[in-house]
């Protein structure tokens, strides 16, 4: 649906609010690249809320982002996990909502990618190559902060902690860390398997179109149908 989207002060305030765990101005409007007379709207709306006690955390200007301090009152280990999955899953729905859009071009069948829909898939790769370095920023500081609060509960610092998992003092079921949790791990290597994803995306795609065009022009070439499989495959294209 490529219609506008127009929201309300109060549709934004409530945007802020259903994502106070971590967002960036950039992030809570997918797709759409913010002027300086919105970012200064949207300031105001923030520094409003923040006002309010509604938003308590750090805003890094830089970025325009906002992270909560809510994860250092995490009531359970397991409020942290939960709130941790739910933003890594955040992140790969717009990874694959981008994806989508580039795989229905370049596995049309027999026929020509036309220029501007190349454009459209660089221009794609482009915008999530420009944002997700400032979500594993966001994620990677939310896994440090966690793991500080959370060892800190159970009376240990950081540099404490890494002694005695050196000197295999306690067992893992005893202390619990954040940072070594297998389910932190997995969500991150699913994180960080996107980011290659669209990298090998951008280096190869052209090679896609290469090898279609040749197709077209000879369907026998068993060489390119050989060489364009392989591609689709190693890109998770293949329909």
């Amino acid at each position: 649906n490529d219609e506008p989207t127009f929201y309300t002060i109060k549709g934004i305030h409530n945007l802020m609010l259903e994502n106070n765990f971590l967002f960036s101005f950039d992030d809570l409007f997918d797709g759409k690249e913010l002027d300086e007379e919105e970012i200064e709207l949207l300031n105001e709306i923030f520094n409003e809320l923040k006002k309010m006690n509604k938003l308590k955390g750090t805003f890094d200007k830089g970025t325009l982002t906002f992270s909560s301090n809510d994860v250092l009152f995490a009531k359970d280990y397991n409020t942290c996990l939960f709130e941790f999955e739910k933003n890594v899953n955040k992140y790969i729905q717009k990874f694959d909502l981008e994806f989508q859009k580039i795989k229905k071009i370049l596995t049309k069948q027999n026929e020509t990618i036309f220029p501007q829909e190349i454009k459209t898939i660089q221009n794609t790769i482009n915008r999530i190559n420009s944002k997700y370095g400032f979500w594993r920023d966001g994620l990677d500081a939310f896994i440090l902060r966690a793991n500080m609060e959370l060892l800190k509960k159970q009376g240990l610092s950081v540099k404490k902690y890494n002694k005695l998992k050196k000197e295999a003092f306690k067992t893992e079921d005893e202390i619990k860390s954040f940072e070594d949790d297998i389910e932190v791990y997995e969500l991150m290597k699913g994180f960080n398997n996107w980011t290659k994803l669209f990298d090998e995306l951008e280096l190869k795609y052209p090679n896609i179109i290469f090898y279609q065009k040749r197709l077209i022009k000879n369907p026998n070439d068993k060489v390119s149908k050989e060489k364009l499989e392989n591609l689709l495959i190693s890109l998770n294209l293949k329909i």
